[in-house]
């Protein structure tokens, strides 16, 4: 490993991106900062899903569809505000 990333991996554990953050740096192609939002997100869209629909195999299909289109969508993202992604 190299003395950058080395400093990277300890910068990355001393600050936590916030949603925000991430949406902007997957808005510029980092595809690393939308597997984030993914893995910070999937649990509780996929628990909103079920809650509504009652089914696992639908819930499951809701959860990756709204992260399709969200990926999809990033390219047409100019700006977001805070609350842009509340589900919190």
């Amino acid at each position: 490993m190299s003395s950058n990333q080395i400093e990277m991996c300890a910068q990355a554990v001393n600050k936590t991106l916030d949603d925000e953050e991430l949406v902007a740096l997957a808005t510029q192609g980092d595809t690393d900062a939308f597997d984030q939002l993914v893995v910070r997100w999937e649990r509780s869209i996929h628990a909103l899903a079920y809650r509504i629909l009652g089914r696992e195999e639908d819930a499951r299909d809701v959860c990756q569809e709204a992260f399709l289109r969200a990926f999809r969508g990033l390219k047409g993202m100019r700006s977001f505000g805070r609350g842009c992604i509340g589900l919190r």
